[in-house]
Parts: structure tokens; sequence; C-alpha cells
């Protein structure tokens, strides 16, 4: 499978409850089978159709079967969007690795960015050996949550 070419969306909808509590969860999980570039695809449409609405934005990365995605948004939206991830029958394995209050978007226009990563970008490409670093222990990653925003925050910085 080659690598699928970085994937930006830059709309979204209107966020404006200032009451409203942001969070920004991240959860990893592995496929029940390799998707197809034309899968992941359809996956990342819909995905961003509903998250534009619904004000959540983020990344997902897809590498050898495993999803590692962060989610950031109203907490009851963010909360009830990955409810339904963990019943999603195309992967297993959901371990939530943290949930926390923020201030701020790391992807505020970005209704789901996403990447395919391979072995020789993990191995030669700025960020992206530090990220493989933590995606290879999930408990290091639900250790570290503010190591891994910094590590996610540089991926994103690298690909644009």
């Amino acid at each position: 499978m080659g690598t699928i070419a970085w994937f930006n969306a830059y709309t979204l909808a209107t966020y404006n409850d200032e009451d409203a509590v942001m969070i920004q969860l991240v959860y990893v999980s592995s496929s029940v089978r390799l998707f197809t570039k034309d899968e992941l695809i359809g996956i990342l449409e819909v995905s961003r159709t509903h998250n534009q609405s619904k004000g959540i934005t983020g990344i997902l990365l897809y590498a050898n079967g495993n999803f590692l995605q962060l989610l950031e948004g109203e907490k009851k939206d963010v909360d009830a969007l990955y409810e339904k991830i963990t019943q999603d029958k195309r992967h297993r394995g959901c371990i939530k690795l943290f949930a926390k209050d923020a201030t701020s978007r790391l992807f505020p226009d970005w209704s789901m960015g996403f990447r395919e990563l391979s072995k020789d970008e993990c191995d030669t490409k700025k960020g992206y050996s530090d990220l493989m670093a933590f995606w290879n222990n999930p408990m290091d990653l639900k250790n570290n949550p503010n190591q891994l925003l910094r590590i996610l925050g540089e991926f994103s910085m690298n690909n644009r």
C-alpha cells in the first residue's frame, strides 16, 4: 500500500459557545485489516463532514494498520464521537490515552488532518521518529500527554 498524501481540511463550523468546556482526547487502536487508500479516503470524507458540523478538529494518523487520533472540541461532542468510534467494527483495541481540558486547539483549522505513515518516513523525517517511538508503547503516550501534544504539534507544523 502506497503512502497517501497529506490531507488537510481547512473548513470548520463556527465555534462560539463561551461556556462550553473544550477538551483534547487522544486514543490508539488497531484496524481489523489493512485499509486501501480509497477506504481511508472514504472514512475521512465522512469524518470531516461530521466533525465540521460539530466544531470538532484534530488529526488522524495511520501506520501499519494502527490508528492514533487526537480529537478536540466541546466535551459533550468529543465524548459522543469517541463513544461512537469505540463501537466501530473496523478497528479494535481502542485505548483512550487521555482526555484533558484545553484552552486552545492544536489543530484549529483542520476538521480532520490525516497522514498515512510509511516505515521509511518514520525513519527519516523530522518529528516522525519521536512520534513512532511513543506509538510503539501506548503506556508511554498515556503517561506523557503534554509531550505527546508537543510532538503532534511539531508533526503538524512539518506537514502543512
